[in-house]
């Protein structure tokens, strides 16, 4: 029997078509990360209101309608197993609602739409995944079915053993029967303006020992946790060379840290993670602190 102990969810909603295909994908999340409690959150965003609306009555008027509605359409779409709450909030910038009820849940994990083809800028998912001291899932509307193979993306940052534990916890809850492969990937990057002054057979003298070097330091740091694939980026950035990566071997959900190894402040996302929110995918991003 599982004894790991289940995470509070935040899930953001906005009214839109991506509400309907997250409050579904909480089916597959409860068979492979099971959430303890579901707070689903809608902010109304005072700047888009006229005047009129904005008075203490009409917002509550407002609030209520929205909160029936997304009731409503939990009730259609998928009601989750266990308990959950719809909360709709009024505030000038969403970011500030989400800490807010981020802080007063305790909820260690939030759940947004990664659009693809549907209209959306994922503005807010940057800020919300620069901003908020929790792990982040983003899940594209193409996604349909569980998740049966976990790329780690391993840097050797402070987010390496997150990134780890997050994929045990993961592993701890698949369902009897599960085949889930975690798969801990590390890819290689030289800059390229370096390659004028380097023959090939030098570029090639380098890499190998680089390999040899991540190699015995994964066994020396992370003993137990699996082989650690090398991808060579070459030419490509390293967000591109993951996600293609993941594309090559069938990998639903890529795990990797908000900051890297070369993040100097805690105002800006990694440029790794940044690129990756960014680009098109129809993998899971989860992005860890």
């Amino acid at each position: 029997m599982n004894t790991a102990p289940k995470l509070n969810l935040l899930a953001g909603l906005d009214l839109s078509d991506m509400d309907a295909i997250l409050i579904n994908y909480i089916r597959l999340l409860e068979q492979w990360l099971p959430p303890a409690h579901i707070t689903f959150l809608h902010n109304i965003k005072l700047s888009e209101l006229p005047q009129e609306l904005k008075a203490p009555v009409q917002l509550l008027k407002i609030a209520g309608s929205i909160e029936k509605k997304l009731n409503q359409l939990i009730t259609a779409t998928y009601t989750p197993s266990g308990s959950f709450t719809v909360i709709v909030t009024a505030e000038e910038f969403s970011e500030l609602a989400f800490t807010a009820v981020l802080k007063k849940t305790g909820s260690e994990l939030v759940l947004l739409g990664n659009k693809q083809d549907l209209e959306g800028s994922g503005g807010l998912n940057q800020q919300l995944i620069r901003m908020l001291p929790a792990a982040v899932l983003l899940v594209p509307e193409t996604c349909r079915s569980m998740p049966s193979h976990i790329l780690q993306a391993i840097d050797f940052s402070r987010h390496t053993q997150s990134i780890l534990q997050w994929g045990q916890q993961i592993n701890a809850f698949a369902p009897h029967g599960t085949i889930l492969r975690l798969t801990p990937v590390y890819v290689s990057k030289m800059s390229y303006h370096f390659f004028p002054i380097l023959s090939d057979e030098e570029v090639a003298a380098s890499l190998k020992k680089e390999d040899a070097d991540n190699l015995k330091k994964w066994r020396a740091l992370f003993p137990g946790h699996g082989s650690l694939q090398l991808i060579h980026a070459h030419e490509k950035s390293i967000a591109a060379t993951l996600l293609q990566y993941a594309i090559n071997v069938h990998a639903d959900v890529i795990i990797l840290g908000v900051k890297g190894t070369a993040s100097l402040t805690n105002l800006f996302m990694g440029s790794v993670a940044n690129e990756m929110v960014q680009r098109e995918t129809e993998v899971c991003l989860l992005l860890v602190k």
